[in-house]
């Protein structure tokens, strides 16, 4: 499949989000079995290749309650699971590949992921049950989200009132913000690289000249270290929040929240299997899992993070009325492979003017 034809993959358009019957039941149908009518020779293959490994970002603890209940339903599949560097999943696992290694079955959230369809080294999905059931805008041959993130702005709730939180982005342009906002590296491609796309060139050059001269830093840290730094106080706000790491701490007693900003950056996370694995049967029988009712649920559960398949939109569990409001309103921004190839590269424009706001005084 030409890269062209990418583009539209991740293309969640905003009526995509429009949810019927928020909350939903949980109980299994006959339907939600027939998400597992996978064919025996699977299930046979897999009982003889007994495990697959896979790599990704979430925190071994909670991936153990999903493993835990897939095997539930597989218990002949051990998976070993690793939580991996951003550098493991973008290069290594990229790099061995190429030369017809796998050290991992599956992997998810790659950050690179268009490297990775142009090298070849992906499974083509296809014959999954769950991938028919999945809209186009939310898979390829090669790859599928199965998953969505919100991003926004995560701040210290002991530093910032309600009444004084922002409502949309220009709001933290206001004085009363001067050097009290951090803004991480991640923010580029989920939040600014959205704003693009919805403002215009013109106007986020400006508005990211103006945040960054008058009231943000930039730092260094990952996001989730920077959402540990305001909590601690050294910062009243920052950027990007993350929804579901702001709501397992809040729940906490951490004294951090999350505010969903008007226009919403999202992007649904991504999740391969590479061509050259030497367990191709479990592999799949997983992945067909985590896309299922039943995966997707324990998925959600474990992790906060809310489910991308179709029916249980309405399953939210991290600030769900805050989510539903901008997605009933049509203020959710998805990233797509469009916005990847047009901005996030070395040499965009939105590449420049974030080197230019974020290197200054270096």
């Amino acid at each position: 499949m030409k890269l062209k034809q990418i583009r539209k993959a991740l293309a969640v358009a905003v009526t995509f989000l429009t949810v019927v019957g928020w909350g939903s039941g949980q109980a299994q149908t006959a339907k939600d079995e027939g998400e597992f009518a996978v064919p025996e020779s699977w299930i046979q293959g897999a009982k003889k290749e007994g495990k697959i490994v896979l790599y990704g970002s979430d925190r071994p603890t909670e991936m153990r309650e999903v493993v835990q209940a897939f095997n539930r339903r597989y218990p002949f599949v051990k998976v070993e699971y690793t939580e991996t560097s951003t550098e493991v999943r973008r290069e290594k696992v990229l790099f061995a590949a190429k030369r017809g290694e796998a050290i991992t079955d599956l992997i998810f959230n790659l950050g690179n992921l268009e490297d990775y369809v142009k090298a070849g080294v992906l499974m083509d999905l296809r014959d999954l049950p769950m991938w028919k059931r999945y809209s186009a805008d939310l898979k390829h041959d090669n790859f599928i989200g199965f998953h969505i993130k919100y991003w926004s702005v995560a701040y210290n709730r002991n530093l910032v009132s309600e009444r004084d939180l922002p409502k949309i982005w220009e709001d933290l342009l206001e004085p009363k913000w001067k050097g009290a906002i951090g803004v991480s590296r991640t923010a580029k491609p989920v939040i600014f690289a959205q704003l693009w796309t919805v403002w215009g060139a013109e106007k986020t050059t400006a508005y990211m000249r103006k945040l960054f001269s008058a009231n943000a830093q930039f730092r260094s840290e990952g996001t989730n270290a920077l959402l540990k730094l305001t909590a601690a106080g050294e910062l009243k706000l920052m950027i990007p929040g993350q929804e579901y790491e702001s709501y397992k701490d809040e729940r906490k007693g951490v004294p951090v929240s999350w505010v969903a900003l008007d226009p919403l950056p999202a992007a649904a996370g991504d999740i391969v299997i590479l061509r050259s694995t030497p367990r191709p049967n479990g592999a799949k029988l997983f992945l067909n899992w985590l896309l299922s009712k039943e995966g997707q649920r324990a998925y959600s559960k474990a992790t906060a993070i809310a489910p991308a398949h179709p029916e249980l939109r309405g399953e939210l569990i991290a600030y769900p009325e805050s989510i539903r409001e901008k997605i009933k309103a049509g203020k959710v921004v998805f990233r797509t492979m469009e916005m990847v190839e047009k901005l996030l590269t070395r040499d965009s424009a939105l590449e420049k003017v974030w080197n230019e706001v974020t290197l200054k005084g270096l």
